[in-house]
C-alpha cells in the first residue's frame, strides 16, 4: 500500500514503499517512553498498573484502523509510532526486523501498512510504523508532527491548544531558541559563553532529569533526600533504573524551578545530546507555563511558584497525599481540535530512509534525489542534509558536500559529525586550513573523539607541525589505545622527528591491529 495523501512527484505517493524501508523505519525512533513503575529504593517491583494513572497528552477522537485509539503527543520523539500494547489489542499485523539487522534495546519492530487517523486534523497517515513499548496508548505522534503550530501548553486546562499568532504576555516571559532537531529541545544558557540542550519531553510523565554532574551536585547538598527507584523503558536505552527525589528549588542556567520531583537523566538520554544539560518531563509542565513558536522558533517559558500538585511515589517533606487531588493531578492532557498535524515530516523520513539504501548500494546520484525530497517535504529535516553531503562526497562533488554539511549546522552548530565530515571535504579540496578548524571544533564540541584527534594530526602533520601531530596522535591512542591509524599517524611523525625505532614500533603495532579487520573483511583465518 502506499501513503494516503499525495506528494508531487513522489516516488513514494504511488505504488508499494519497499520493504526494506519499511524493515528500518524503527532505526531512527529517538526517545522511549517511560513506564511508571516505581518501588522502594529496596527492590524495583513492577507495577504495571501504576502507569494507567500517569498523565499523558491525548489526541481526543482519535482511531487506528477506524478503531477507536488513544494516541498521545509526545515531543520527545521523532515519528510516530504504535505501541505493542495497540498491536496485541487492534490485532495489527507485524514483522520483526530484517535477519542481520542489529536491532536496538527493547522490544521494538515495523508493523506493515498500518493507518492512523486524526480528528484533530482531518489527516490521516498510512504507512510502515515502528513500534515503542508503551501500556497505556495506542500510538503517539512525535514532535514534527506538530512543530509548525504556535502551541500553548496550558496546565490550568490541561491544554496543548493553537493559536494563530503569539500571545502578548510572553513579552514578560523568558525567550528561548528552540533547536532545530526532531525533538523538542531549547538552547539554554550556562555561562562562560555555552549553551546547554534541555528536552521537553511530554512522552515522559516524569519532573527534572538531571545531568550526571548535576545530579551528583544535588545529591552531595541534600544527603538527607529520600529517594524512589523506579525502572525506565525506552528504545534506544533498553531498560535503567532510575532513583528519584524531591527538589524545593532546581536551576539549569537561567531557569529555576520549584517543587519538582528530579532524576539522574539516564545515560541513553544524556547521550543523545553533545551538550545535555537537562530534560523536562510532563510533571514540569504544571510547574511551567510554555509556549512554542514554530514559525520563529522560539519558546517562552514562565516558572510557576504555587506548590505542586501531586506526584505518586516520591516523598516530598511535609507533604501529605490527597487520594482525591493525586487523581486530579493524573489527569490527561487534551490536544485542542485546532493543533494541525503536518505529515511531511513522516513522508521526508520515508524519503531519507530510501536515500540511505540508495547511498550504502552505491547509487549516489538516487540517493541524492532523495535526500532533495526528503528537504523538499521537511526544510528543517538537518538528518537529511546531512545524508545528502556525504552522498555528494561519495559522488566527488566535493564543494555541494561541504555546501550540505554547512546548511546541517547553521540548523544545529553542535552536530560534531558534521565539523568532523565537512573538515575531510575541505581536506580532499585542498583547503588544509578550513579542515583544521573544523576539526578544531569537532574537539571543542567532544574532547573524547578520537577520530577528530586522528583527522587534526594528519593535518598537522601535513603542515609541518609534528609535535602537534605527535599530541594528537597520542592523544587518540590514549583515549582508543587499539586504533590503527592513530598509531599509523604516530609513527610517521615520529619518523619525521627522527625517532626511528620508535616509529617502526608504531608502524608495527598498526599491522598488528589492522592485520584481524583484513581477516574479518576477507573471511580469513
Amino acid at each position: 500500500m502506499g501513503l494516503a495523501f499525495p506528494v508531487p512527484s513522489s516516488k513514494f505517493s504511488r505504488g508499494v514503499i519497499p520493504k526494506s524501508d519499511a524493515m528500518r523505519i524503527w532505526s531512527q525512533i529517538i526517545l522511549g517512553a517511560v513506564l511508571g513503575m516505581t518501588s522502594s529504593v529496596a527492590a524495583v517491583i513492577p507495577d504495571a498498573g501504576n502507569q494507567q494513572t500517569r498523565s499523558r497528552v491525548i489526541f481526543p477522537n482519535s482511531a487506528i484502523n477506524g478503531q477507536a485509539a488513544r494516541i498521545m503527543l509526545d515531543t520527545g520523539a521523532s515519528l510516530p509510532a504504535l505501541t505493542d500494547f495497540a498491536v496485541d489489542r487492534l490485532g495489527l499485523k507485524s514483522a520483526p526486523p530484517l535477519p542481520g539487522v542489529a536491532t536496538l534495546p527493547g522490544k521494538i519492530f515495523p508493523v506493515t501498512t498500518e493507518a492512523i487517523s486524526l480528528s484533530a486534523s482531518g489527516r490521516m497517515v498510512a504507512a510502515p510504523f515502528p513500534v515503542i513499548s508503551i501500556n497505556s496508548v495506542d500510538a503517539a505522534l512525535g514532535w514534527p508532527e506538530v512543530r509548525a503550530n504556535i502551541l500553548v501548553f496550558d496546565a490550568g486546562t490541561r491544554t496543548v491548544a493553537a493559536v494563530p499568532e503569539l500571545p502578548a504576555y510572553t513579552a514578560e516571559w523568558m525567550p528561548v531558541a528552540i533547536h532545530a532537531g526532531e525533538v523538542l529541545t531549547v538552547d539554554l544558557p550556562l555561562g562562560a559563553g555555552k549553551t546547554g540542550r534541555v528536552l521537553i519531553d511530554t512522552g515522559s510523565p516524569l519532573g527534572v532529569g538531571l545531568a550526571p554532574a548535576q545530579w551528583r551536585e544535588w545529591r552531595a547538598a541534600h544527603p538527607l533526600a529520600t529517594l524512589t527507584s523506579k525502572r525506565y523503558v525506552g528504545p534506544n536505552i533498553g531498560t535503567a533504573i532510575l532513583q528519584e527525589g524531591w527538589a524545593d528549588k532546581i536551576t539549569i542556567g537561567p531557569l529555576t524551578l520549584t517543587d519538582v520531583p528530579v532524576h539522574e537523566a539516564p545515560p541513553g538520554e544524556v547521550a543523545l545530546f553533545p551538550n545535555f544539560a537537562g530534560s523536562l518531563g510532563l510533571y514540569v509542565l504544571l510547574r511551567l507555563d510554555l509556549v512554542t513558536d514554530g514559525k520563529t522558533d522560539m519558546a517562552y517559558l514562565h516558572p510557576r511558584t504555587t506548590p505542586g500538585p501531586p506526584y505518586p511515589s516520591v516523598e516530598r517533606p511535609n507533604y501529605r497525599e490527597d487520594p482525591a487531588a493525586l487523581a486530579v493531578a493524573n489527569a490527561d492532557w487534551t490536544v485542542a481540535a485546532n493543533v494541525l498535524v503536518h505529515t511531511d515530516p513522516l513522508l521526508a523520513f520515508l524519503a531519507d530512509n530510501h536515500g540511505s539504501a540508495e547511498r550504502a548500494r552505491g547509487n549516489f546520484e538516487d540517493a541524492i534525489a532523495d535526500f532533495t525530497q526528503a528537504i523538499e517535504l521537511d526544510p528543517k529535516y538537518i538528518v537529511a542534509y546531512f545524508n545528502r553531503a556525504l552522498a555528494k562526497s561519495s559522488n566527488n562533488d566535493r564543494i555541494g558536500a561541504i555546501v550540505d554539511f554547512s546548511h546541517t549546522l547553521i540548523f544545529d552548530p553542535q552536530f560534531v559529525p558534521a565539523y568532523v565530515d565537512r573538515g575531510l571535504a575541505k581536506e580532499r579540496n585542498s583547503d588544509r586550513e578550513g579542515a583544521l578548524a573544523d576539526f578544531n571544533h569537532a574537539i571543542e564540541l567532544d574532547p573524547k573523539l578520537v577520530a577528530a584527534f586522528v583527522d587534526r594530526g594528519r593535518i598537522e602533520f601535513l603542515r609541518g607541525d609534528v609535535q602537534g601531530a605527535l599530541a594528537d596522535f597520542d592523544r587518540a591512542i590514549a583515549l582508543d589505545p587499539i586504533n590503527a591509524a592513530a598509531y599509523r599517524g604516530r609513527g610517521n611523525a615520529k619518523q619525521r622527528s627522527g625517532d626511528r625505532d620508535g616509529a617502526t614500533a608504531d608502524f608495527n603495532r598498526a599491522a598488528e591491529l589492522a592485520r584481524p579487520a583484513a581477516a574479518a573483511t576477507t573471511g580469513a583465518k
